[in-house]
């Protein structure tokens, strides 16, 4: 009997650790999955969103400057509510015009013509493309935090869909 207490009481520790890890590795991953990657190149951006079919999230910056881009991004972009609210569902593009941080020349070269391509006329500013490259909409800053800003970009996307539906 004193065995089948011990057996039983094992069973029980081992099924419990082996639950527990799994749930762990369950929530590293969909943190993981959470996790949204940024591209600066434009080109690439615009075809895997037109191969995965989403939209993109084009984010234009001034990183080491421009105190409002400083609060968007750690402010809304870089928190875990919008980062796990929209990671799978968008392209993220970070468009940055640097002041004393290096930037090689093509890259440059780049986010000048689509500054003047998107008329953007100050930072930070969002804009909102389809998987065909056509804009949705344009946004700022807007306080908040991570899960409100989400919301902006989910409710301009929804309204988006339904408009190019009818």
């Amino acid at each position: 009997m004193k065995f089948y207490t011990i057996l039983c009481a094992l069973t029980g520790f081992f099924a419990g650790t082996t639950l527990q890890a799994a749930s762990e590795r369950h929530e590293l991953q969909s943190q993981q999955e959470a996790v949204i990657n940024w591209t600066t190149d434009f080109q690439a951006a615009k075809a895997a969103a037109k191969q995965q079919n989403k939209p993109m999230f084009v984010f234009f910056t001034g990183s080491d400057w421009c105190p409002w881009c400083v609060k968007m991004d750690s402010q809304i972009l870089s928190t875990p509510e919008f980062q796990q609210a929209l990671a799978q569902k968008l392209i993220f593009v970070k468009i940055d015009f640097p002041r004393s941080s290096p930037q090689d020349d093509a890259t440059r070269e780049q986010n000048k013509k689509l500054k003047h391509q998107f008329d953007i006329q100050g930072f930070p500013t969002i804009i909102l493309l389809d998987p065909n490259g056509a804009r949705i909409e344009k946004m700022g800053f807007q306080a908040g935090g991570g899960a409100k800003y989400a919301q902006k970009v989910i409710d301009a996307l929804d309204a988006y869909s339904k408009k190019s539906a009818s």
